[in-house]
C-alpha cells in the first residue's frame, strides 16, 4: 500500500502546474514599455492571463507577444486569458500611442 502513497506524491509534485505574476504601475506614458514573464524551465503551464484597469487620457496600445493590436482609452478595464504552454517567455508590449497621461495597473501571469 506505501508504494502507492510514493507514487501519487511524485505525480502530484511533477505534474502540477507553475505559477509566474508579475504587476506595474503605469504613470509614465512618454515611452514603449516591455513586460516579460519567463516560465521557469521544465515548468508545466497551460494558461497566461492579463488584467488591466485604471484610466488613461487617450489612446493607447497593449500587444500579447507582438500580435494583434487591443486598443485602450478613458476608464479601462481590459482581461485577456488565452493558452500558453511555457516553451517561451510570454510579453505583453505597452505603447503609449497617442496617449499622455494617466494611471495603469497591468497584471500578468503564467500558470
Amino acid at each position: 500500500m506505501k508504494p502507492i502513497y510514493f507514487i501519487a506524491l511524485i505525480s502530484c509534485v511533477f505534474f502540477t502546474c507553475n505559477e509566474a505574476k508579475y504587476e506595474c504601475k503605469i504613470e509614465n506614458f512618454s515611452k514603449v514599455q516591455k513586460i516579460i514573464l519567463k516560465p521557469k524551465a521544465f515548468g508545466s503551464y497551460t494558461t497566461y492571463s492579463v488584467s488591466i484597469t485604471g484610466t488613461v487620457n487617450d489612446t493607447s496600445i497593449v500587444r500579447i507577444y507582438d500580435g494583434f493590436p487591443n486598443y485602450l482609452s478613458g476608464e479601462v478595464n481590459f482581461r485577456t486569458r488565452g493558452d500558453y504552454y511555457g516553451e517561451v517567455p510570454f510579453i505583453v508590449n505597452f505603447e503609449p500611442h497617442k496617449a499622455t497621461s494617466g494611471n495603469l495597473k497591468i497584471e500578468t501571469s503564467i500558470f
